[in-house]
């Protein structure tokens, strides 16, 4: 059975708000280190940070992502710590790039979101909730209690188109991934792997072990914005019902399914 719903709060709610908040990078220029700077393969230049993974950190990265992609007019992909500049131009030295990173905007209006994510936790769409349970010593009750208490912070999208690496997971909840992976998990599925919880956003094989189902979709290529999330942005989990689950299932497939979420 699914657990029943612990929030009053909406499932989901009409037009987002698309509401700016300005966030300060001035701190963050002070604080981050110069990163090293380095050819990766023929056509990528690697920047990394030697440095913990931390929002500060993922906040300036992501402001230096945006002024390298304009500056230099390719693509910049990031992960924890890394930068990988795609096929910038081939005359662009180290150095210029340390110099354009001097340039970073020390003040940046950027949109920044916290969705609420509707899970349906337990034996039906979360096989391994029980166990994972019974082996911290926790009623399934409290399971669901520490994983939906916290805000998961997304650092980034990948593995899978719409794949979020959420941080934030209670210590207590940290679980090493299955011995053996899963030749298929269903789509929605969330899960815990290590000290990271995800959603799997299609039917994949998978190591993580299962806890519950969301219905709705994380990656969709037929919308306009095939994943609304961004690195930076923010989630929280709502346990609901199974009766919950199949409505907003049916709102999904019927294309008047909207996401619950605030600007923060």
């Amino acid at each position: 059975m699914c657990a029943r719903r612990q929030s009053s709060s909406p499932i989901y709610s009409g037009k987002i708000d698309h509401s700016l908040k300005k966030v300060k990078y001035q701190n963050l220029l002070m604080t981050a280190s110069v990163p090293k700077i380095r050819p990766l393969g023929d056509t990528g230049t690697l920047l990394q940070w030697e440095e913990t993974p931390s929002e500060q950190l993922l906040h300036y990265m992501i402001a230096v992502k945006k002024h390298l992609s304009e500056q230099l007019q390719c693509e910049v992909v990031h992960t924890y710590t890394e930068l990988l500049l795609k096929k910038p131009s081939p005359t662009v030295t180290a150095s210029e790039i340390k110099k354009l990173l001097e340039t970073v905007e020390v003040e940046t209006t950027v949109r920044r979101k916290l969705f609420t994510i509707p899970v349906c936790y337990g034996r039906g769409y979360g096989e391994d909730l029980e166990a994972l349970a019974l082996m911290k010593q926790l009623s399934v009750k409290e399971f669901i209690a520490m994983h939906t208490a916290p805000e998961y912070l997304i650092y980034f999208i990948g593995f899978l188109p719409g794949f979020l690496y959420l941080d934030g997971l209670h210590e207590r909840l940290v679980t090493p991934r299955k011995a053996t992976p899963r030749l298929k998990v269903t789509s929605g599925s969330v899960a815990i792997g290590g000290n990271h919880t995800g959603i799997y956003p299609q039917e994949s094989p998978g190591g993580w072990h299962i806890i519950g189902r969301t219905p709705i979709d994380l990656f969709d290529v037929r919308r306009q914005e095939p994943s609304p999330f961004k690195a930076g942005d923010k989630i929280r989990f709502e346990a609901i019902s199974i009766t919950t689950f199949q409505k907003i299932k049916r709102q999904v497939e019927n294309g008047i399914y909207n996401y619950n979420v605030k600007v923060f």
